[in-house]
């Protein structure tokens, strides 16, 4: 996780939680967090290492699909809750990524950022958060689609890449890189995985408020 240098971190919203592995990170950037996980076998493993935090850290979890469209939708579960998915696995999917099985498919209940946020007032505010940290297995941008209203209030959006089609209807990382640019985002840091070469991560940059070649 990248943050840009003396640019504060309100909160985070994380977009598939999984198991928490980088909640002790979070805790170092922010006390207030907001994060997402639909497959329930990794959501307590979640809620057991966000209770570890409590009370300096403020953990709110869901276990709702975060996506471009409110109701029900298919919800593919991996043998590993890590390779969970919108998308089914490309049966042309690289080599590297046969291991991965999906056991299951599921009906699960959807929600846009911005219809969350909506039913939520009162409670918590989009304005708590400006990082959104998103591995979602491929539906990066469904997240974002749904979120439009959300995003005038995040700063920096930390996701995972793709350079290969691993999941049916993923967006490449190019193609990435300019949907964020059209909502006003730059490219601030990409680095790919060091034992995966057909993934990475990259951060995005609100580009009205930390705009690119200044210093930060």
């Amino acid at each position: 996780m990248r943050i840009i240098s003396n640019a504060p971190v309100k909160g985070i919203i994380q977009v598939g939680a999984n198991d928490g592995g980088e909640l002790a990170s979070f805790a170092q950037v922010a006390s207030n967090l907001l994060l997402f996980e639909p497959v329930e076998q990794a959501r307590q493993l979640l809620q057991q290492r966000a209770a570890a935090l409590a009370p300096s850290v403020n953990v709110r979890i869901s276990d709702l699909i975060v996506s471009d469209t409110d109701g029900e939708v298919d919800f593919f579960v991996g043998r590993e809750s890590g390779n969970s998915s919108m998308f089914d696995l490309n049966p042309a999917r690289p080599a590297f990524h046969h291991h991965n099985v999906h056991d299951r498919l599921v009906r699960r209940r959807s929600v846009t950022l911005d219809s969350f946020f909506a039913g939520q007032q009162g409670v918590v505010a989009p304005s708590e958060f400006n990082y959104l940290y998103m591995d979602v297995q491929g539906a990066e941008h469904l997240v974002l689609e749904g979120a439009r209203q959300t995003l005038r209030h995040i700063d920096f959006i930390w996701m995972e890449v793709s350079y290969a089609p691993i999941y049916l209807n993923t967006m490449m990382f190019w193609a990435m890189c300019h949907l964020c640019e059209s909502l006003g985002y730059f490219l601030a840091f990409h680095e790919e995985s060091r034992w995966n070469q057909n993934q990475g991560d990259a951060l995005f940059v609100r580009s009205d408020r930390f705009p690119p070649g200044r210093p930060h």
